[in-house]
């Protein structure tokens, strides 16, 4: 019925202006804490490699829950986990969360509706009280096979010693799993890939990729799934033209960083 995930558990925005917690890996979320209000919980996998839509794939190691099982069927999932604490005592102005969610389904399926809330709340007041309060985000996803970066001012924040985020996935049934990737807590709020007007075509690319920004950008870089940088280009214009001829058909990251520093990251696939 669903699309089939073959992984491994792993057992064991990207902004260069004030960054005060980032969480992108396999090593980051195993700080993280987690409460089960069912019998399923948050878990961490390793998409790389994996057969399922690009976007999510590029991810590499991620955070997943799970609203359907292909042997018991559907789940009604009550899914958190929470950050550590993050100390913003010496903290004033700005306070932006970022994160993403996705799903592997396609929106035609209809299937893709994972529903999560997210909560910013003072550690000292406790989980419970965080859950009683009004989240910062609340919804379910609205398409599929994609990844959606989410952008929230938290500034009241700023000063506290004892900053926790709790990411809670529930409200639904019978979909099959949200992924959930690139926390990051830091002093951008707006300067990340949602408001960086990027177009970038062909896509799929055969020869050359080209970039059409909203902002100078200094480099680009092509980057394969295995994290690896294949080649980097100079620039200092909001167009680029790159060759990318001489690569292997596959899925690849271009990653552009801009004349204030963002980094603008997404996928692409070499014909």
């Amino acid at each position: 019925k669903k699309i089939l995930l073959s992984l491994g558990v792993v057992l064991t925005s990207l902004v260069s202006n004030a960054q005060y917690f980032t969480a992108s890996a396999g090593a980051d979320y195993q700080n993280f804490s987690l409460v089960d209000a069912d019998t399923n919980t948050w878990g961490i996998y390793d998409l790389t490699g994996s057969t399922l839509p690009a976007p999510l794939v590029a991810q590499g190691e991620v955070l997943m829950s799970f609203s359907y099982d292909n042997t018991v069927g559907p789940l009604v999932p009550d899914n958190f986990i929470i950050t550590p604490v993050i100390n913003l005592s010496a903290v004033s102005g700005t306070v932006a969360l970022h994160f993403k969610l996705g799903s592997p389904e396609t929106t035609a399926s209809g299937w893709y509706e994972e529903y999560v809330s997210v909560y910013a709340f003072d550690g000292v007041n406790g989980f419970a009280a965080a859950i009683a309060g009004t989240p910062v985000h609340s919804a379910a996803l609205t398409a599929g096979e994609e990844m959606f970066s989410f952008d929230y001012d938290i500034s009241s924040f700023a000063g506290a010693d004892s900053l926790m985020i709790a990411f809670r996935h529930h409200n639904c049934t019978d979909e099959n799993f949200v992924v959930l990737d690139d926390i990051t807590v830091n002093s951008n709020l707006g300067l990340d890939n949602n408001t960086i007007n990027a177009t970038v075509f062909p896509n799929p690319a055969n020869d050359v990729l080209n970039f059409n920004l909203s902002v100078n950008a200094t480099s680009i870089s092509i980057i394969g799934l295995d994290g690896k940088v294949i080649s980097t280009e100079a620039i200092n214009a909001n167009t680029a033209a790159v060759n990318v001829a001489n690569l292997v058909a596959g899925v690849y990251l271009y990653e552009i960083v801009t004349e204030n520093g963002t980094l603008v990251r997404n996928t692409f696939v070499k014909k």
